[in-house]
């Protein structure tokens, strides 16, 4: 038998990467074997998962190159505060060459989304925040609509204070409680959290969380609202 070969996801706009099974992208992301293959072999940029599909960890330069070549429709672009850095409203960062653009990509760094520039270490919400809603004073703090500090996509954030933050996360402090059910209804599984839940079913926690919080008429990527808090499905199934 023929050793299988490895799988990765990865997510440029979060730079995040899952490594995954050729089952798991045919039965729960609809990619067939073959597909997979073609998008792995032409690094070819999955729209509806806002992905690439690679057989290893990418470099530095890969990423940059991948990243460079998504285009996404009806995507703005402004500088930030920091002179010759241009961000995007889906969180893409570049600087002007002589020769075209330098895409730079996300980290994390102790906890939070990061960009380093000029040999320098910034928040990367603090910068997309600043460039598409104005300027923050230093005791403002940016929230993640979705709870993901990840995603750091202009959408996605919100001003507010420290004390605010803590009224909007506090009852985080406490994980909640996560269930997964089939397209009518009848519960499959639960997990006491979005991040058990993510590596058990292999969805993200940005689509588990925008699942929870039903932010989206429609979720492509699973084909119906799958996730819900425990406590909210248990209401509804009182």
């Amino acid at each position: 038998m023929a050793k299988k070969l490895p799988v990765y996801m990865w997510e440029p706009l979060f730079n995040r990467l899952t490594r995954i099974s050729t089952e798991y992208a045919h039965k729960v992301l609809g990619i067939i074997p073959s597909s997979l293959t073609r998008y792995i072999q032409n690094k070819t940029y999955n729209q509806k998962l806002e992905c690439y599909f690679v057989r290893e960890p990418l470099s530095v330069k890969e990423k940059r190159q991948l990243i460079q070549q998504i285009e996404i429709p009806n995507e703005i672009w402004r500088e930030t505060k920091l002179e010759g850095l241009y961000v995007s409203d889906h969180a893409r960062f570049r600087t002007k060459t002589n020769s075209g653009w330098r895409y730079y990509f996300v980290f994390s760094q102790k906890g939070y989304p990061s960009i380093k520039y000029q040999k320098k270490h910034y928040r990367a919400n603090r910068l997309v925040y600043e460039a598409f809603y104005g300027n923050l004073d230093k005791d403002d703090v940016i929230h993640a609509k979705n709870g993901l500090k990840y995603d750091v996509r202009a959408s996605n954030l919100e001003k507010t204070s420290r004390e605010e933050l803590g009224r909007l996360t506090g009852h985080k402090s406490k994980r909640r409680g996560v269930v997964f059910i089939g397209e009518h209804g009848e519960l499959l599984d639960e997990f006491k959290s979005t991040r058990e839940a993510e590596q058990v079913t292999l969805y993200n926690r940005n689509t588990i969380c925008e699942c929870c919080n039903n932010l989206r008429q429609n979720y492509h990527s699973i084909g119906y609202r799958a996730f819900m808090w425990a406590d909210e499905y248990e209401e509804l199934n009182a």
